[in-house]
């Protein structure tokens, strides 16, 4: 999700559109966008006799950077301003080799929290300042903790290849 503000930003990349919460409790809009590891279509390019089950796993965390890789380019493009951290959650985010990639592959920090099922840990928050566990939003805000920044550690001209590495398969795979 990308926070867009007080106006509902429509896109231009298929994004959702949704609702989110300003820091006073106030209406706001976000962008949305999910990757997910398994999809309807799916292609292995490369593959040797020389192939392992390795490969195979790597291929497919490689294939989660590259999918958020395409939802964070479409949210600036969207909302008209660059991304500049990633803040991440799920079982995914677990593993350092698909978190340091990301980084790498975005150019920017990715933040893992301590607690990566941040929905569970949301509600839980939101049940607490109901019952007056916690005073104020920016008290509960205090208990979610970052656990590890995977910092940018390849250059720009990797990146970009990468990239286009990517573009270039998902158009093969496309007809294109």
């Amino acid at each position: 999700m990308h926070h867009t503000g007080g106006k509902p930003v429509i896109s231009r990349a298929g994004l959702l559109t949704t609702v989110a919460c300003g820091a006073r409790g106030e209406a706001a809009y976000a962008l949305e966008g999910s990757v997910f590891i398994a999809g309807a279509r799916g292609a292995l390019f490369g593959i040797t006799r020389g192939t392992t089950r390795a490969h195979v796993v790597r291929a497919a965390l490689e294939s989660l950077a590259f999918q958020t890789r395409d939802l964070v380019e479409a949210m600036a493009h969207d909302a008209g301003r660059r991304v500049t951290r990633l803040r991440v959650d799920g079982g995914a985010a677990a593993n350092d080799l698909l978190m340091q990639y990301q980084a790498d592959l975005l150019g920017i920090p990715v933040e893992r929290p301590r607690v990566v099922e941040t929905t569970a840990l949301g509600a839980g928050l939101l049940a607490g300042l109901s019952v007056g566990f916690w005073s104020s939003h920016r008290e509960a805000d205090r208990a979610r903790r970052v656990e590890r920044v995977f910092k940018p550690q390849r250059p720009r001209a990797w990146r970009e290849a990468e990239y286009a590495r990517w573009k270039k398969a998902v158009g093969m795979l496309l007809g294109g």
